[in-house]
């Protein structure tokens, strides 16, 4: 049997317990969590006031008491901090676990749906994450594991990372951060537009009905990327790359930057060019957002 892919990363747990811990979650957080039952999972983000983002995290809801936020290259620390501040007279304990280990791997046949988790115990199971994509563009669907041994053969982390790249999968923190909200990161998917109030919703909505997104996290094609890089268009920096890929498959996205949504329209319409140094790119979507649809 072929053996599976698979790259170490890192991150946390937050184990969120007690009897409002489901109510207090599906208060603070974007996504509508009050239908999950013991053994679903969402993909679910908690933002600051000004709608950014805090925190993203593989919802998990494990029994009647206990919900488990898998939070890859997140400290749960941190992020319990976060929450802590919301509290008021909620029966809720957070129990924040850093340095978990984890990998991603190729799902191999898991039968689980996307964000769909399998738990063993609160410091132990998998979660299908993000897709990526192969070298013809494919998707390949991935496994976040955390708690668990690490595979017996060798790693493949360059390929994994290709992948995750090749599909435009955002990593915490150098996508995932106080400084974007998530829609400028293409996480619809992580947002309910029928829940009602959380924080940063006034923000969200408000991008969402005016369709004014400042920024956005889009792919870039190129050779030697380097993460902080200055993105030009017409002599003026409209953005900056936040990941390269470590060996980016041919004709894939090779980086992932952050751009003013302005300067992306102009040269989606052919109205300029984008220079990272002094080399020239090409924009690319990225497979993995999910764009909002304002016929909703």
């Amino acid at each position: 049997m072929e053996q599976t892919r698979w790259a170490e990363t890192s991150g946390g747990v937050l184990v969120v317990r007690g009897p409002d811990a489901h109510d207090f979650l599906a208060r603070v957080g974007t996504q509508d969590t009050k239908h999950l039952v013991p053994g679903q999972g969402a993909l679910n983000a908690f933002l600051d006031k000004r709608g950014r983002v805090q925190a993203l995290g593989h919802h998990v809801v494990e029994d009647g008491n206990t919900t488990l936020l898998v939070l890859r290259g997140q400290k749960a620390s941190g992020v319990a901090a976060f929450l802590d501040g919301f509290l008021f007279m909620e029966a809720v304990e957070l129990e924040a676990h850093d340095e978990v280990p984890m990998f991603v791997h190729v799902d191999a046949g898991s039968g689980l749906a996307p964000f769909a988790p399998r738990v063993e115990n609160p410091l132990q199971g998998t979660v299908r994450t993000f897709d990526g994509a192969d070298e013809s563009g494919q998707p390949v669907p991935l496994l976040l594991s955390f708690g668990r041994s690490l595979p017996a053969h060798a790693p493949d982390a360059a390929w994994v990372d290709a992948a995750e790249m090749a599909a435009g999968v955002p990593h915490a923190p150098s996508e995932i951060n106080d400084g974007v909200g998530p829609l400028e990161l293409g996480l619809a998917g992580a947002v309910s537009w029928t829940k009602g109030c959380y924080t940063g919703q006034e923000v969200v909505s408000r991008i969402e009905s005016k369709d004014r997104l400042p920024k956005q996290l889009m792919g870039l094609c190129g050779a030697d990327l380097a993460a902080g890089a200055d993105v030009r268009l017409d002599d003026e920096t409209v953005g900056t790359v936040t990941r390269s890929g470590v060996k980016p498959f041919a004709g894939a996205i090779a980086a992932l930057a952050v751009i003013k949504t302005a300067a992306v329209r102009r040269v989606q319409q052919g109205d300029g060019t984008l220079v990272v140094g002094e080399q020239t790119v090409t924009l690319r979507e990225r497979p993995a957002a999910q764009p909002f649809d304002l016929s909703r």
